[in-house]
């Protein structure tokens, strides 16, 4: 599917730096495949009743972290097929915010892959009403908490805003209570 890879919820950078590796392995020569993750790089916020055992700045990486993620991600971009082009962005921020700026600053993108492993209701549920119609039929959706007894609310926001009866749910095969959702 022709789109941007967004990751809302990088963390630490492992999953993003693995997307990015996996995109300079299978797709080296595609240009216009982009990678964006979605961090305030700070832990949450702001917690809701819906969030389970969540606790405010729980996820937090240390001050400054995305300049030595980004570093790291720079390094991997060296040793691609283009090492001159930078595929990735990292965009730092209250995803509910910055959703927004991204979505007006890239007019022509539609999302192939969006990742969601910010484990909390509110902002799932607002950036994933945004992103839906940048998706489309075959597109994929990652819950990495879907069906987590100590973050229940992804799946709360996912059913609030997706018809899951409507598109194709499975379980991942390496993570037990991530989902895996296609568009057909």
């Amino acid at each position: 599917v022709p789109g941007a890879v967004c990751e809302f919820g990088v963390h630490w950078g492992a999953s993003f730096s693995t997307l990015l590796n996996l995109r300079n392995i299978y797709e080296p020569y595609n240009v216009e495949r982009f990678l964006y993750g979605f961090d305030t790089f700070e832990g949450f916020a702001s917690v809701s009743s819906k969030d389970g055992t969540a606790e405010i700045g729980d996820y937090s990486s240390v001050q400054g972290y995305e300049n030595s993620l980004e570093e790291i991600l720079a390094y991997h971009e060296s040793i691609s097929a283009f090492p001159e082009r930078r595929n990735f962005e990292l965009i730092k921020g209250d995803a509910t915010e910055t959703i927004d700026k991204w979505l007006d600053n890239n007019l022509g993108a539609s999302i192939a892959l969006a990742i969601f492993d910010m484990d909390l209701y509110a902002p799932t549920k607002d950036v994933l009403q945004k992103i839906l119609p940048r998706m489309t039929r075959n597109s994929i959706l990652v819950f990495d908490e879907f069906c987590h007894r100590k973050f229940p609310g992804e799946v709360q926001a996912a059913r609030e805003v997706l018809d899951l009866m409507s598109v194709d749910v499975s379980r991942s095969e390496f993570q037990s209570h991530a989902a895996i959702v296609r568009f057909r």
